[in-house]
């Protein structure tokens, strides 16, 4: 199993301890059960407190910008920047799905039916708020609905190739 460490000595000492620790447990839970889904991993996600998080962000023209926090064979761990307003294109996630976790500011999620792309829902997420999707599920676009920027840390599953 290949694991690489993403973040750096300017990170906060303490944030980086809770990381180590989550992904210490998540490797843990995967050795024990196996793994195909971060659906899965919900339980130790959840848990996950970063309460110096901005510690792991990297920077582009004083700006933060969206930073891969860890990856391996297995998973990807990415914290996204949302400026104001900002939304991703309507997209879906493969069969080992993904979860956001909103960290700062709030995210709204509207689901889309993956066969004729109508809506089949939207909702509102604020901080400490999780959510989990896949293809089977809907597909989906995730949009800032404030003018103050926000943050969520997503958890997805590395596809082979």
């Amino acid at each position: 199993m290949v694991r690489e460490r993403i973040f750096d000595s300017k990170s906060n000492e303490a944030t980086m301890k809770k990381l180590e620790n989550f992904l210490l447990e998540v490797f843990d839970h995967i050795a024990q059960n196996g793994f195909d889904d971060v659906l899965n991993l919900i339980p130790i996600y959840e848990e996950l407190n970063l309460s110096n998080w901005q510690s792991l962000l990297d920077q582009k023209n004083g700006k933060p910008i969206n930073t891969t926090i860890f990856k391996s064979d297995q998973i990807r761990m990415v914290i996204i920047y949302w400026d104001g307003h900002q939304q991703s294109s309507i997209h879906g996630h493969a069969e080992g799905g993904g979860l956001i976790k909103v960290l700062d500011g709030q995210l709204e999620e509207t689901r889309f039916d993956p066969e004729d792309n109508q809506v089949i829902g939207k909702f509102l997420y604020t901080p400490g708020s999780m959510t989990y999707i896949n293809d089977m599920i809907a597909l989906h676009q995730v949009k800032n609905p404030s003018s103050t920027p926000a943050f969520s840390l997503h958890m997805y599953t590395r596809q082979p190739g």
